[in-house]
């Protein structure tokens, strides 16, 4: 059945009036908490003029403190929709607002409680943007006045961001996600700032350690040199911590790899991410930080144009990449059959012979890994030996095991003139005959 809501239709074509009658209601004693949020929930809102705006924003700082708690969700939640132009000028009914909400969020701390209820451990980012304090501190960064601040910002907009930072438990967390999204930018403005109240969470608590890196890696976005500087020995650090949860692990991967391949011009033009470095988290990180690594690595040398990142992968695999046998796994071998079978054809031969002494036999599950060689693609059939040596490393003794596809380019290459004398073409199909 549809809910009836009668005093919605008033609320989004008579707002003035039925401010009034809040306004009334509460000189009379009545707080209408109900009335409140079907008035600031309305779609109508997004269309008031800015002078019913800030009425709306100035009477609803008169109301007392356990009021504005109790209609703190919907009130929060139409600043975050009007950031922009409740922040322009004059900006008092705002500052009124901002001052008495944030009062009565710290004396009732039930109130800034996420809509999200987690049972085990939280996913801060999607909490953050559905609690109280995240929309508030979402509002904060549609101010206008940010884009201008060339020197910084003012100091009335650093204090209310601090004072939702300032909050404890949870709802400190659900503005560290905020910030932490845009954190690359805020350094760019406030380096100090952004050390003080956002980096310095690193190395303490966990779980706000969790709110930050939530609110950094959902960004997307690689920081300059002096940020990724400054981040880097805890990006290390996550590598093995964050080995089993793979949501990070993804995010890392791709954050370290880029740093690897960047050159910070204020520290003599070295890796941000040295290869000693990158050699020991290809060692601790787990099967799935090397995998997802090699993705990265795969997908931004199939992109770039310039050739950098192919030119890269080859210095990886030769220079950096460990030797052990912990790391040689059947998992990431198929990820570096993966990088060789997608090379271009000018480094193809070289991409395998940099992957086949990482690699061991594929496993059996890994269907489709040879379908970029069908008879129609002859591109990687310009380096026969190549692939003949690539796929000696890859299939299995018992060609039962082998991936879809195997045996129809194993009778390809043992038909070619350059490949059909080879010792290891002769093994494969034996292999392939003793099935």
């Amino acid at each position: 059945m549809e809910e009836r809501q009668p005093l919605a239709g008033l609320a989004a074509v008579q707002p003035v009036r039925f401010l009034r009658a809040l306004v009334l209601a509460r000189k009379q004693g009545n707080p209408v908490t109900g009335a409140w949020e079907t008035f600031l929930d309305s779609e109508a809102r997004h269309k008031d003029r800015s002078r019913l705006m800030w009425a709306i924003a100035s009477r609803a700082a008169e109301l007392p403190s356990n009021i504005l708690a109790q209609i703190a969700r919907s009130l929060c939640n139409w600043i975050l929709r009007l950031g922009a132009p409740l922040q322009k000028e004059p900006r008092k009914p705002f500052a009124a607002l901002w001052s008495a909400l944030v009062s009565a969020l710290r004396e009732h701390p039930e109130a800034t409680a996420s809509g999200v209820i987690s049972s085990g451990t939280i996913d801060w980012a999607n909490h953050a943007i559905n609690s109280p304090i995240g929309n508030l501190a979402q509002a904060l960064m549609k101010d206008k006045g940010l884009k201008s601040s060339a020197g910084g910002f003012s100091s009335s907009w650093l204090r209310k961001a601090e004072s939702l930072l300032s909050m404890t438990g949870d709802a400190r967390r659900d503005a560290l996600v905020i910030f932490s999204h845009q954190l690359a930018w805020i350094y760019g403005h406030a380096p100090g700032w952004a050390q003080a109240h956002l980096l310095s969470v690193l190395g303490h608590d966990r779980e706000d350690e969790r709110a930050f890196w939530s609110g950094f890696f959902s960004a997307a976005h690689i920081p300059g040199f002096e940020l990724y500087a400054r981040v880097k020995p805890f990006l290390l650090a996550m590598v093995e911590a964050e080995r089993d949860r793979s949501d990070h692990i993804d995010k890392i991967a791709g954050m370290l790899l880029a740093g690897w391949g960047s050159f910070d011009t204020t520290q003599d033009g070295k890796r941000c991410v040295s290869d000693d470095e990158m050699r020991q988290a290809l060692r601790t990180g787990g099967d799935a930080f090397r995998r997802r690594l090699l993705w990265y690595l795969r997908t931004w040398s199939k992109e770039d144009e310039s050739g950098r990142w192919g030119a890269d992968a080859l210095v990886l695999l030769r220079e950096v990449w460990p030797r052990e046998r912990v790391v040689r796994t059947e998992e990431t071998s198929e990820y570096l059959f993966d990088l060789a079978i997608d090379a271009d054809r000018h480094r193809f031969a070289a991409v395998v012979h940099a992957v086949t002494p990482l690699m061991m036999t594929l496993s059996p599950n890994a269907l489709g890994v040879l379908e970029p060689t069908r008879d129609e693609d002859d591109e990687r059939v310009r380096e026969p030996l190549a692939l003949v040596k690539l796929l000696y490393a890859a299939l299995s003794q018992n060609a039962a095991d082998w991936p879809y596809g195997a045996d129809s380019v194993v009778e390809r290459l043992a038909a070619n003139p350059t490949t059909a004398n080879d010792p290891r073409m002769a093994e494969l199909r034996r292999r392939l005959a003793a099935r």
